[in-house]
């Protein structure tokens, strides 16, 4: 991948992300950085970053895709009022021995997808 002000700024705010993000949401940031590509482009740069396994997705149910760096395999929890994304400190194992122990005899499990939906403490209240 080319090193470009648009791959820069695409890491950084990666980087500085607190949470999973969305690319509607990378455009508004670039923008706030003077930067104005076009959704291709930044869909062509997050491509990239994940083929380098740099970043990874977060399909949501709604169809909607979010992105992070890649870190240790881990879950997500989403709020359905307020879309926020928190990230789970949930053991992997554990999720994947419960998986395991659903599948029907013989079947073998090699990888999952898993997020809980709900509504977060601030908007349950």
């Amino acid at each position: 991948m080319r090193e470009t002000k648009i791959s820069t700024a695409l890491i950084t705010i990666f980087e500085s992300a607190p949470k999973p993000i969305s690319v509607p949401e990378i455009l508004k940031l670039l923008e706030k950085s003077q930067l104005s590509p076009n959704k291709t482009t930044i869909y062509r740069q997050i491509e990239q970053l994940q083929k380098k396994s740099i970043i990874s997705p977060i399909l949501l149910r709604e169809g909607t895709t979010h992105y992070e760096l890649k870190k240790t395999h881990h879950h997500h929890f989403i709020c359905e009022r307020c879309g926020d994304i928190t990230c789970l400190n949930i053991s992997s194992a554990d999720i994947c021995h419960a998986i395991q122990s659903l599948a029907a005899p013989g079947v073998k499990i090699k990888g999952h997808d898993f997020n809980l939906y709900g509504e977060c403490e601030k908007c349950a209240t």
